[in-house]
């Protein structure tokens, strides 16, 4: 005889020929449907949490409304709009604003021998909160620029 074969006739027909399951079939298949359910409640966890992770740090170094000339959307070089005091104070008076900034961003290309890469220069005034950058910050530090002084950083 199969001793495979043997084995599971043995464990599904545990008492003669009843035709009925066996305990250690069932529970072999109550195990198994376990690990199964929580192998796939670890895996979404993990998913989800990776995609928290991920929006808050795409917020962190961008932001949840960014205010732009709606033209620049559709040109390769975008015009900027100016924002003076006032309309800074009416951005800040909204409900539920926690922070508001200046900024300016051009693009560049950086050349080695063997390659190049496309890079975003993103400037920053005063304003600028560095909270994010500082917990995220791996290695190095953010120069302190000074309006009155010229720095070499």
């Amino acid at each position: 005889m199969n001793f495979p074969l043997f084995i599971a006739r043995r464990i599904y027909n545990d008492k003669g020929d009843k035709r009925q399951v066996s305990r250690p079939a069932i529970r072999i298949a109550i195990i198994g449907v376990a690990i199964g359910l929580a192998v796939m409640i670890i895996s979404v966890s993990v998913v989800l949490g990776f995609k928290h992770t991920i929006r808050d740090k795409v917020i962190g170094f961008g932001s949840h409304v960014t205010v732009a000339n709606f033209m620049a959307l559709q040109e390769e070089r975008p015009n900027p709009i100016c924002i003076d005091d006032s309309m800074m104070n009416v951005l800040k008076g909204i409900e539920g604003v926690a922070h508001v900034q200046r900024y300016a961003m051009k693009q560049g290309i950086l050349k080695t021998d063997e390659d190049f890469m496309g890079v975003l220069f993103k400037g920053v005034s005063e304003e600028f909160d560095t909270t994010f950058i500082h917990e995220n910050m791996v290695e190095g530090v953010i120069p302190k620029f000074s309006s009155t002084a010229s720095s070499n950083k």
